[in-house]
């Protein structure tokens, strides 16, 4: 039988262990089918360009952190790994690992700014470590200043050298096949959807669960990890010379090489093929800038956009029960409770002073005229913004003002916002992965490698957003980018992500926006469903009375930041004070009356 139709090809098709090891085969015998030394010696600087590569593709092209001075972290791991082997002694195989290890912590100090700054203004800061570090390694003697560093030894098996380089291929090989697998094992865990979330939308990610502070250092860490072994490796290849300026190479003896020869231009004036070198540092940083919305996962979406042919859900209509039936009974435990919540914007008083108390079970409205604060409401209790000094909220008995919002969240508290908040570029079960964040069981270190315990796990909770998606009506697109969606499926969407969060309360900023009748029918089937299966407790702010009178129990009234009515949708719909301030004294109350009832 033949190999391409045979059991051996399909089980390589269908297990990606088996892919790894069938390109890892091929890998092991490039070197045999090549026996020009130049091209030798160009297979190992592709080796160790990918393992530079693969790093600053996990900080910009995963997190979406604009790192210039990526290749400054790859010369210190490079000079420190010199230092090591020609200063104190220590053979290479030591050397390599503490090169690394010291390049991380100095990329954990870069993502530091990360914090507060990003696009241009932190490829700004970064740009200035990138001429900082070169600046110092010039002037430094001990570091052979603008001379170079020469002498490096090259790696020693058993007394063999690895000086040659066939040899050496087998050393950076086998680390960038490594480092590849990792990225592509990062790229499929929750670590991963966190950078990608990262990158798309920081506030819907911390909103997530996600703590952005923490995962922003995080992919800076480990793409300092990959540049420092790149320097390392680029420090030990033949003939074991460094230098801090890549457009002026000189050889241990001095001679100049031109600038060219960074981009493998041939030096005509030698014809030897160890003076013809690609600067090893330099290739993907021009490769990557100059394409840099093109992403190792562009192609991965791309392989995966598709639809799963499922059925679609089929729930039955959901229609308002009548009075005193599928409401509150009773007055349940307080849930959410705000007091003297204030929020001024210079000289704007946004809101003034607020308190509300809101029940376990019970399915709260805010309603009020555009301007009125109810988003700052929203964003005041979900540490969006920061509360002015007096305020108090607090969530299931725990004081949560001006806490983080991913803190917040992690309480189990999620929410959606006025202006749709989705990733985009994540595909929709993606999204709704992403809100599993925080029941996420597996360490980070554990995604690294992608074990047996990280995909179980990943079956586990793509199945159950697998049975969400086919609640919310969505099964059918789970495979599609989210950004494809219309804008009904994407306030689903929405809600679904903040249902994959398993919230304990829920809030809603004007779900509704944007939608057609139809889609507003639908959206109320949809929450007062997930209230009945999931028990939740809801707040809705919303514009649309109809989906307001049909699904709260409570309906609160904000006006020019203060509270001015709270009570149930029948009372509030008669209420004076609400009737002036949304249409103004002038009207009658008749014509008023006839409006709000048939919204």
């Amino acid at each position: 039988m033949a190999l391409g139709s045979g059991p051996l090809a399909h089980a390589i098709a269908a297990h990606p262990g088996y892919r790894w090891g069938a390109a890892f085969a091929v890998l092991l015998g490039l070197p045999l089918s090549i026996s020009n030394g130049y091209q030798q010696y160009l297979l190992d600087l592709i080796m160790i360009n990918i393992v530079l590569a693969v790093g600053l593709n996990i900080v910009k092209g995963f997190a979406g952190q604009v790192n210039v001075g990526h290749v400054a972290l790859a010369a210190i791991g490079a000079y420190t790994s010199a230092v090591l082997s020609t200063k104190f002694g220590l053979p290479f195989w030591f050397a390599l690992p503490f090169a690394t290890l010291a390049t991380g912590v100095v990329g954990a100090v870069v993502g530091v700014p990360s914090f507060r700054l990003e696009g241009a203004y932190l490829a700004l800061a970064t740009l200035g470590l990138a001429e900082s570090v070169r600046i110092f390694i010039s002037v430094t003697d001990y570091l052979g200043a603008s001379v170079g560093y020469g002498d490096i030894p090259p790696p020693i098996i058993g007394g063999w050298r690895l000086d040659g380089y066939a040899a050496y291929y087998y050393v950076v090989m086998p680390i960038a096949v490594v480092g590849t697998y990792i990225a592509f094992s990062i790229l499929n865990s929750d670590v991963g959807r966190a950078f990608k979330a990262i990158r798309e939308d920081t506030l819907a990610a911390a909103a997530s669960g996600i703590d952005v502070r923490k995962y922003k250092l995080l992919a800076f860490v480990i793409s300092a990890l990959y540049a420092g072994c790149a320097g390392s490796l680029a420090a030990h290849i033949a003939p074991g010379f460094i230098h801090p300026d890549p457009h002026d190479h000189r050889d241990p003896d001095g001679r100049r090489r031109r600038a060219g020869s960074c981009l493998g231009r041939r030096d005509r004036r030698d014809n030897d093929h160890a003076r013809r070198r690609v600067d090893p540092l330099l290739l993907p940083i021009r490769v990557h800038y100059f394409r840099p919305d093109r992403r190792v996962d562009d192609d991965v979406h791309a392989a995966r956009h598709r639809r799963l042919h499922r059925p679609a859900a089929r729930h039955s209509p959901l229609r308002r029960a009548p009075d005193g039936q599928g409401r509150r009974q009773g007055r349940m435990s307080a849930l959410l409770e705000i007091a003297g919540l204030s929020k001024r914007f210079g000289g704007l008083v946004a809101l003034s002073n607020v308190a509300l108390t809101v029940g376990e079970g019970e399915v709260r409205g805010v309603i009020g005229p555009n301007g009125s604060g109810k988003s700052t409401l929203f964003n005041l209790v979900t540490g969006v913004y920061s509360a002015d000094p007096g305020s108090l909220v607090r969530f299931r008995g725990e004081d949560i003002t001006n806490r983080e919002p991913h803190e917040i969240s992690r309480l189990g508290l999620a929410r959606t916002f006025q202006l749709l908040r989705i990733f985009a570029e994540m595909t929709v079960i993606e999204n709704l992965l992403v809100g599993c964040h925080r029941q996420v069981e597996y360490p980070v270190g554990a995604a690294l490698f992608g074990s047996a315990r990280v995909r179980a796990e990943e079956r586990r909770l793509r199945a159950e957003m697998l049975d969400l998606l086919d609640f919310i009506g969505l099964a059918d697109f789970a495979e599609m980018p989210a950004g494809e969606l219309s804008i009904g499926q994407r306030r689903l969407l929405a809600l679904g992500r903040a249902m994959a969060m398993k919230p304990v309360l829920l809030m809603l900023d004007e779900p509704a926006a944007g939608l057609s009748p139809i889609n507003v029918d639908k959206l109320l089937e949809t929450v007062l469903a997930l209230k009945a299966r999931y028990g939740l407790t809801v707040i809705v702010v919303e514009h649309v009375m109809k989906l307001v009178m049909a699904s709260c129990d409570v309906v609160t009234v904000l006006d020019h930041g203060e509270k001015i009515a709270e009570g149930a949708p029948d009372a509030i719909r008669d209420d004076h004070r609400v009737i002036e301030a949304y249409l103004g004294k002038e009207m009658k109350d008749a014509e008023v009356r006839a409006f709000l009832r048939s919204a």
